[in-house]
């Protein structure tokens, strides 16, 4: 089981998971494994147990300190380093927003977080998969890399 254990942390960090606490994440990989009908399955039910989990609880440090990453032009993935702790469109007034009114073109200013360091994203283009109302939590993951303007 141990090994076990062990194969399914490696395979959720190649995914892009940084976990601070290992061992909270073990007993969810300990009950995945005697919950899962296909031991194969497994990583993909620890996976979704996870998203459901608060970054700052598991999550390890992802991110470079916050004046380190100014300098940097790219986060490279894959990895899984942002909990949105805050979403806003930023092309809208004030009433419009109150309003709910909508033109159909938005420019989302999201507030991420790993866990442990905070940074502002810019959704310059619009990411069909991200709804306006996206919630607070949400996880994503940076399966390639993204660029870091300052």
């Amino acid at each position: 089981m141990a090994d076990a254990s062990v194969a399914v942390l490696e395979t959720l960090r190649l995914r892009g998971w940084n976990f601070a606490d290992s061992d909270e994440v073990k007993a969810v990989i300990m009950i995945g494994s005697a919950l899962a009908d296909d031991p194969s399955s497994v990583v993909d039910s620890v996976e979704s147990e996870l998203i459901n989990m608060d970054l700052r609880s598991i999550g390890g440090k992802s991110l470079s300190e916050p004046a380190l990453l100014r300098k940097s032009s790219r986060i490279l993935g894959p990895i899984v380093l942002q909990q949105i702790s805050s979403v806003k469109d930023i092309s809208r007034s004030s009433l419009d927003g109150i309003l709910k009114a909508s033109n159909g073109r938005r420019l989302l200013r999201f507030g991420l977080t790993d866990g442990h360091s905070e940074l502002t994203a810019i959704e310059y283009s619009h990411i069909p998969f991200i709804p306006d109302d996206i919630p607070p939590g949400t996880k994503l993951n940076f399966l390639i890399e993204a660029d870091c303007l300052d």
